[in-house]
């Protein structure tokens, strides 16, 4: 049940209860009147009864009010701490994305770099991969030695999140980092096994291609065994982010 049912519910039940008093007390008022009619010599006795009587009839009521208003008390502070518990974990589920961000950037480029993110580049590219962030990297003296480019292929299981780092100074790709993905266990999940991975490590800043067989070429891809999809996804994602450096960044 929501919260502020339950709150409702709670004054309902409240109401009804103080209102099933009123008509009782209404009930046991008016038989006193018509005591004092029938019994005019036991006037002040009878006043004395509904006077009692309505003291009574107040202290439940307020006692009802009391009451009511410390659930209602209750129920909110439950609720906010829900909502504390819940704010909690998405800021450290943020965290936790934000931190994982970050060391993949760090594995795609030469290390002891800073990252400044780079807005209002045109990410528009033949292969219609989005490119959703990019960053630059730059050395203690405050040169560019790279770039980070976060590209979001289509795979087989879904989309794939991948980092792929360019290295400005040697005209070529630095590395990738598959930071998530939903592809197929013992398939197209070795995207992100070292094996097919660091393929790209050196890769000149040209359209890379997927080979099924054979050795591949200065720029060629040897894809995984039964996950050709899933290396062509991410070799899309590669060349997108190629084709941006080239056309916005270099």
């Amino acid at each position: 049940m929501g919260l502020g049912k339950f709150v409702k519910n709670t004054i309902n039940v409240v109401g009804t209860a103080a209102k099933v008093g009123v008509e009782l007390g209404a009930d046991a008022v008016g038989a006193i009147a018509e005591k004092i009619d029938d019994n005019p010599e036991s006037k002040e006795k009878y006043q004395n009864m509904g006077k009692k009587l309505g003291a009574n009839i107040k202290s439940g009521a307020s006692k009802i009010a009391d009451t009511s208003l410390d659930v209602v008390d209750n129920a909110v502070e439950s609720g906010s701490k829900i909502c504390k518990n819940i704010g909690d974990g998405i800021s450290e589920k943020i965290s936790s994305v934000k931190t994982k961000t970050t060391d993949a950037k760090k594995g795609t480029v030469v290390k002891n770099v800073d990252f400044e993110e780079v807005k209002d580049v045109k990410t528009d590219n033949s292969k219609g991969v989005e490119v959703s962030e990019i960053y630059e990297a730059k050395d203690a003296s405050g040169n560019t030695v790279g770039y980070t480019l976060k590209v979001l292929p289509s795979g087989y299981g879904g989309t794939i999140e991948l980092m792929v780092g360019i290295d400005s100074a040697k005209g070529q790709v630095s590395g990738i980092n598959v930071v998530s993905n939903s592809e197929t266990a013992g398939l197209g999940a070795k995207s992100t096994d070292p094996e097919f991975s660091d393929q790209y490590k050196g890769k000149p800043l040209e359209e890379l291609s997927v080979l099924k067989n054979g050795t591949p070429g200065d720029t060629e891809i040897k894809a995984i065994s039964g996950a050709t999809i899933t290396s062509t996804a991410v070799t899309n994602g590669v060349d997108a982010a190629i084709e941006v450096y080239n056309n916005s960044l270099k």
